[in-house]
């Protein structure tokens, strides 16, 4: 096992051990001593294949379970960062995002992984963005690079997305919808990958339509709504939310009254970040008609 790979087992045995009450010496057996096994959890000492089987069988676990646990340790650790940026997304908050940055950066510089570096160098783009400062656009481009030559993408790639959104320009989400929405089918039809997946879409379109990418929000919609299933109706609304209010601004038909009557849906569904905007929006375009027609 890699460093990295041994800190992150040994954080999910130690998780196992002190969950089902089993102390040091009663996880050791004849081959390992408690010692090793605390070693191991602290990420400081390899094991071979067949020990680890008896580590979990000391533990009373089966790999199935095993493989369950890892897995929502992954998952637990993604959302608790999630948790943390959002937060200091909406408080406009620049130090807590380098705190994140940093811990990225520490990983990296201990386990030389380039998504590590990737992630790091997103998660200072947008304190740089909330600090008011110049982004580096150069470094950013890397990252759209990387991404550009991976294939396929597997959920680090969406993971670098999914922040990358705040701060990649126009071009490169157009390009980026485009790789996102072919490979909706792949993505939609694994469960391990739906849940990113979705965020990213959400995300993105979002996006596009802040940045008036209208026609290209449309077709990554319509690319996704052609893949989605039954499992996945939360996020079909939502979709069919955003592709009739940009049918309506599209068509000039009434898009004021058309989208205040849309305007609760998002909240609903969870698109209260977007809901808000659009409210602020015509709020504005209302106090501007006001004042024409005073004139």
């Amino acid at each position: 096992m890699t460093m990295e790979k041994n800190m992150q087992e040994g954080n999910i045995i130690r998780e196992i051990r002190l969950s089902k009450n089993i102390s040091l010496k009663q996880a050791a057996s004849t081959d390992m001593t408690a010692s090793f096994v605390a070693k191991f959890e602290r990420g400081e000492s390899d094991i071979s294949l067949s020990r680890f089987y008896d580590l979990l069988d000391n533990l009373h676990v089966s790999m199935q379970e095993y493989d369950l646990y890892r897995s929502g340790y992954a998952q637990e650790r993604v959302e608790k960062e999630l948790e943390e940026f959002t937060l200091a997304w909406q408080i406009s908050s620049a130090e807590n995002v380098k705190k994140i940055a940093q811990k990225h950066l520490k990983k990296y510089q201990t386990f030389e992984d380039v998504i590590e570096h990737h992630i790091f160098t997103i998660f200072s783009a947008i304190a740089d963005f909330l600090d008011n400062k110049a982004v580096a656009r150069k470094e950013l481009q890397k990252v759209a690079d990387y991404l550009f030559i991976s294939d396929p993408w597997g959920i680090n790639e969406l993971y670098l997305l999914h922040y990358g959104i705040y701060v990649f320009d126009k071009d490169i989400l157009i390009t980026m919808s485009r790789i996102v929405g072919e490979a909706g089918g792949v993505y939609l039809s694994d469960f391990n990958y739906r849940h990113e997946y979705m965020i990213v879409i959400n995300n993105l379109i979002t996006r596009l339509f802040e940045l008036g990418g209208y026609s290209r929000a449309k077709r990554l919609i319509a690319s996704v709504l052609e893949k989605a299933t039954e499992d996945d109706m939360a996020v079909v609304l939502k979709l069919r939310f955003i592709d009739r209010l940009i049918n309506s601004i599209l068509m000039n038909e009434h898009p004021m009254l058309e989208a205040k009557k849309l305007i609760a849906i998002p909240k609903e569904l969870g698109f209260a970040e977007l809901s808000m905007k659009l409210d602020i929006f015509f709020r504005h375009e209302e106090d501007m008609t006001h004042i024409k027609n005073q004139k």
